[in-house]
């Protein structure tokens, strides 16, 4: 090799080992963006709750659209972040629970890919209602859940649905807001598989905290040996626990 070659070598693995670091540094570290994805819908109430990975890797989020009026909406996204137009109209689907309106709140996916999703919902009365609904992995509302969704009030004024969990019954509990004009009280409903109402729970399947007064209701989650539902309240947080 003469000593053109050589320096000929030595430039070019330079430039290699150079491009190898330059493709190093700009390798994704944990917590980098590697890409964000923005999907328009219909205008005025749009707002996405939840997202989840399904088994083959699409990505659902799950949300509130108005479509005609507020409706229940799920999203899908392939692996690689591109809208999954056969899912639903064109990537999403829109799914009335109630005649008037209904805005999604909180969700969550079953081991089997369902996805159960909660809210409040008008049915054209003054009072509102706390509604649940649970839909396949395709996107279609399972009708074999409360013949398409189930509602439920507590109390004697507006009923709003904001948490949800499933516990190893099967059995779903929606955290809610049970309001008056005035008041905000901490309660719970809970649903069996098929979306009737579980009688053996509480009183007549819901459950009211008729001694405390609150400004929002935050979630609800399933533990071992009983439900824990969380609440904020101006000043402090606090949190009830039930037996299970």
């Amino acid at each position: 090799m003469t000593a053109l070659d050589r320096r000929l070598y030595l430039l070019v693995s330079f430039f290699v080992l150079l491009i190898a670091c330059a493709a190093t540094s700009v390798r994704a570290a944990p917590g980098d963006v590697i890409r964000k994805v923005m999907t328009q819908l219909p205008a005025g109430q749009s707002a996405g709750t939840n997202a989840f990975v399904q088994s083959d890797g699409k990505i659902v989020v799950t949300g509130t659209a108005s479509w005609g009026q507020n409706v229940f909406a799920l999203t899908r996204y392939n692996a690689d972040g591109t809208l999954d137009t056969a899912f639903g109209n064109g990537g999403t689907v829109y799914q009335a629970i109630a005649p008037v309106s209904a805005v999604a709140h909180d969700a969550l996916q079953q081991a089997d890919g369902k996805i159960v999703m909660v809210g409040d919902v008008s049915q054209g009365s003054a009072l509102g209602q706390a509604g649940i609904a649970r839909f396949n992995a395709d996107g279609t509302l399972d009708q074999s859940f409360g013949g398409g969704g189930a509602l439920a009030s507590v109390g004697s004024g507006w009923t709003e649905g904001r948490g949800v969990a499933m516990q190893s019954t099967g059995k779903y509990v929606i955290g809610v807001n049970a309001r008056t004009m005035t008041t905000g009280t901490l309660a719970a409903v809970r649903f069996n598989p098929d979306g009737t109402r579980d009688m053996s729970f509480g009183s007549g399947g819901s459950w009211l905290d008729t001694d405390t007064f609150f400004e929002q209701m935050d979630g609800v989650v399933v533990m071992i040996g009983g439900i824990v539902i969380s609440v904020y309240m101006p000043l402090f947080a606090m949190i009830s626990k039930l037996a299970g």
